[in-house]
């Protein structure tokens, strides 16, 4: 089933969590509503290049993810899928774009075969990211930057590409192999792009080999990376640890807040600008979204400085054991600042 929700809710201010962490999925499709055998060409939002019917690609249950349906891009496939021409405008804040791929061995694709990620979609056409499966080599490549890994087969491996359109970076992962990691977003490929992520490309070139398709999805992850650190000066169960948050606004409020769970703050800044937009007050706000999390303080206080600081006496039934800490305050612009959730693990008494 194709979901896509507008993007109108990321005029507001919020702000992104960590590469871990799940953000808003703003368009998904899992190929699950078409039926098989059917050219995905016209059927929820999907178009070729230049509205080629030729370059169409075809719904298949030879491989899936999740329920039955794939989307197989094989011979002519050259699909796409225009965010921009759908409602979905990128233009700033940070976004996870995620493709699970599905690679049989003997891969024969003589001009290789191709994902794509395009800064500008028809008429002004523009890339950014451009993989491709090279069978020759048996590896995955991120051109132009002659960055690797070996093609995983008979898997499904998701590629991951998460763009920060504040910083102009971008950062690419086929499975859990970083290939590029903040490397500028409109200077990649032959540089001279645009701040903007416009639209996909499942581009087969010839190939006689399919790669398979499925749970597709684009993520809005907030404004800006995390601005606040989160420190401590020991970790010692039994006795006293002083745990900071640098980074903030002199006489600006802060809270640090502690997990047993490394997704209790999941998705936390989308819920806590949805819960503004709708009149809930900052504190109402931060105790719907983190939950019991929300009780679970280290401290909340003010910036003395950029820095905030509050001792905590850590009991020995801590020891082994390993917790998770999130910092958040506002920014000088007014919108959500916060850390990376980062784990401490306590020695034992």
């Amino acid at each position: 089933m194709m979901n896509f929700l507008k993007a109108i809710a990321c005029t507001t201010a919020v702000a992104g969590l960590t590469a871990a962490a799940s953000g808003q999925v703003m368009w998904s499709d899992d190929f699950e509503s078409y039926a098989v055998g059917s050219g995905i060409l016209g059927q929820g939002g999907w178009t070729t290049w230049d509205g080629t019917p030729a370059w169409d690609s075809l719904v298949t249950d030879a491989q899936a993810l999740s329920g039955t349906n794939s989307l197989d891009v094989v011979a002519a496939s050259d699909t796409v899928y225009p965010w921009i021409d759908e409602g979905l405008v990128m233009t700033e804040g940070r976004w996870r774009v995620t493709a699970n791929t599905y690679v049989a061995t003997g891969l024969d694709a003589v001009n290789d075969t191709y994902f794509i990620l395009l800064s500008e979609w028809a008429p002004n056409y523009d890339w950014r990211v451009q993989l491709h499966w090279d069978p020759d080599t048996d590896t995955v490549i991120a051109d132009f930057d002659v960055a690797s890994a070996p093609i995983i087969y008979d898997e499904w491996v998701p590629i991951t590409v998460e763009v920060d359109l504040f910083l102009d970076t971008h950062s690419i992962w086929y499975g859990n192999t970083l290939l590029i990691d903040n490397l500028s977003w409109t200077g990649s490929m032959n540089g001279g792009g645009i701040l903007q992520l416009a639209a996909c490309d499942l581009f087969a070139y010839d190939a006689v080999s399919s790669v398979y398709y499925d749970d597709m999805s684009v993520e809005y992850l907030g404004d800006s990376g995390p601005c606040l650190d989160v420190t401590w000066d020991n970790n010692n169960a039994g006795g006293t640890i002083e745990f900071c948050a640098t980074g903030g606004i002199d006489g600006r409020q802060v809270g640090i807040f502690y997990s047993f769970d490394p997704t209790a703050f999941d998705g936390f800044v989308a819920c806590w600008d949805d819960c503004r937009g709708q009149g809930g007050s900052a504190v109402q706000c931060g105790q719907i979204c983190l939950g019991s999390s929300f009780k679970d303080q280290i401290g909340i206080g003010k910036f003395v400085g950029d820095t905030y600081c509050n001792s905590v006496k850590v009991p020995c039934a801590a020891g082994g054991k390993t917790v998770y800490l999130y910092a958040v305050t506002v920014g000088a612009d007014g919108k959500i600042c916060d850390s990376a959730v980062t784990a401490i693990t306590f020695n034992p008494c």
